[in-house]
């Protein structure tokens, strides 16, 4: 017979390990540890941090550090406004993101997982795909708070006699819907962008420029000249100033005396894609050489002289104009196409930068005494959520007796 104690010794002792089994284990946890606790040490100490690079690649600023959540609400939006912070604030972000793409896509063949690559060149995120069909309805009291924030601008500024306008860039498939396969079952129209013009009151449209149909008439008239980048999400210069014209117009309804902008003044040639808009490229890790060049229209350098003597006419136009926007107007605002229409322009910067998200904020704008203020944000980027929670000020002026 087998006794107990025979049993006992028969079993494997799983509990013993080898000096080595020992070694490997501990170098393990000390590893994980590491990979754990140095990037916060490091975000701790200030270190690794790339401002700079999300200001000239992702134009905007990181995310702040979230304050103790001290209410319920505040508690709710902590997890997801710590993870922004975190994923902004990760030391040496953007080598990593780097790696990772040079190792999918360069090595492994990957695809992009929030990138779509159409065999002509173009470049789309799926953000915009999913905007496009509406995949994620917005929320009614978003898009309500949101046109609130516009009315007390819009109030704020005519107090001291400067007419405020909002213009919503549009989405780039609006114009390049018939190149994305048709598996992608995209709807006829923009579904946020028809939310939008759904909830605009009267009052609303006459400083809402939504300039889709300008820009729509602008590919129509002249089929040669592409509105945007094919590998980015901007509209290249010559889409810059048929949005120009759109602006001018809408705006001459309060001021008749205003010149038409007309967007063949602007003389536009063929060039080669500027890459400094190839962000969205840039971070997969793509070489440009493995790319075909791919043309695009931007304003002739004849522009430049063109603009600077408008500019310097003392006696075309009284009306002047103050803006500021996200990228999408930053391009040619050192060469403003509204020039043809002002008597004076003036860039106020990237809105990512605080530009007019609160009172307090506005004394720039303010101080240049101009007749007209524009705001602009591009559909495809614009997030209401962040948008209300950066310019919440102007909530509270409207609670304000």
């Amino acid at each position: 017979s087998i006794s107990g104690s025979d049993v006992k010794e028969a079993r494997p002792n799983q509990s013993v390990r080898t000096p080595s089994a020992r070694r490997d284990v501990a170098a393990t946890c000390v590893a994980f540890m590491l990979l754990l606790f140095v990037p916060l040490a490091l975000v701790g100490l200030g270190l690794g941090r790339d401002e700079q690079i999300m200001r000239e690649w992702e134009f905007r600023l990181p995310s702040p550090r979230p304050p103790l959540p001290l209410s319920v609400a505040d508690v709710m939006a902590f997890p997801w406004r710590w993870d922004a912070y975190w994923s902004d604030a990760f030391p040496h972000r953007s080598p990593l993101i780097h790696l990772q793409a040079f190792v999918r896509h360069r090595l492994l063949g990957a695809n992009a997982p929030k990138k779509i690559f159409l065999e002509d060149g173009f470049v789309f995120d799926v953000k915009d795909v999913d905007q496009f069909r509406g995949k994620r309805v917005l929320p009614a009291d978003e898009l309500d708070a949101f046109m609130r924030v516009l009315r007390a601008k819009r109030e704020f500024f005519g107090k001291a006699g400067i007419a405020y306008y909002f213009v919503l860039a549009p989405n780039r498939l609006d114009f390049h819907r018939d190149v994305v396969p048709a598996a992608f079952q995209l709807p006829a129209q923009n579904v946020w962008a028809a939310q939008i013009r759904e909830r605009l009151s009267p009052d609303l449209r006459e400083f809402f420029i939504m300039p889709d149909e300008t820009m729509r008439a602008a590919q129509e008239r002249w089929p040669d000249r592409p509105l945007y980048y094919k590998r980015d999400g901007h509209w290249n210069q010559w889409g810059r100033v048929v949005a120009a014209a759109a602006i001018v117009q809408c705006m001459q309804k309060a001021f008749p005396a205003l010149p038409t902008l007309d967007p063949n003044a602007v003389p536009v040639v063929a060039a080669p894609e500027d890459q400094t808009f190839w962000g969205d490229v840039r971070m997969l890790g793509l070489a440009f050489d493995d790319l075909p060049a791919a043309m695009t229209a931007v304003v002739a350098p004849a522009w430049t002289e063109q603009c600077q003597r408008l500019a310097a006419e003392t006696n075309r136009c009284p009306l002047s104009l103050a803006y500021t926007s996200d990228s999408f107007m930053e391009i040619l605002s050192d060469r403003s196409p509204e020039i043809l229409s002002f008597g004076k322009v003036t860039w106020l910067g990237l809105s990512q930068f605080d530009r007019l998200n609160s009172p307090e904020n506005c004394r720039q704008a303010l101080d240049l005494r101009p007749d007209v203020v524009l705001e602009g944000k591009a559909l495809g980027a614009i997030d209401f959520a962040d948008y209300l929670r950066k310019n919440a000020a102007w909530l509270k002026t409207e609670a304000a007796p």
